[in-house]
């Protein structure tokens, strides 16, 4: 039996406006400007805001027969990932927040998930013959 455990903390992200708020001229920007608050009128600073921890368990158990004798063997494994379900967005979030007042519906909310671990839970069974 094998486990895998891989956690991270909370990954940052930064808020951008998509157009340039501070008037330099420069719009080449991702996320253009840094996004405006407009609560306090102020701009959010680069990697202002954070995504969620991480958490994933993997798991395999591997049986062996001998056949015959103990050069020959027949091997059996399962491999599960992402054994607890959890969803792992790390910091793929709209950071998208528009030059108005009022930031479009999906702004500070997950668009994807992390590349590189699973999104749901996987089962795969498998079998192998050595001599």
């Amino acid at each position: 039996m094998s486990p895998v455990i891989q956690a991270a903390s909370a990954r940052a992200y930064t808020l951008g406006a998509r157009a340039d708020t501070n008037g330099d001229g420069v719009t080449n920007r991702p996320l253009g400007d840094l996004w405006i608050d407009p609560a306090t009128g102020k701009q959010v600073g680069i990697n202002s805001q954070r995504g969620n921890p991480t958490f994933d368990l993997d798991f395999r158990a591997t049986k062996s027969f001998n056949v015959r004798s103990a050069n020959r063997k027949f091997l059996v494994f399962a491999e599960v990932y992402n054994l607890t379900n959890k969803t792992n967005f790390g910091n793929a979030y709209s950071g998208f927040g528009g030059t108005g007042g009022t930031p479009p519906p999906n702004f500070k909310q997950p668009i994807g998930y992390l590349q590189g671990l699973p999104t749901s839970r996987q089962l795969q069974l498998g079998a192998r013959f050595t001599s």
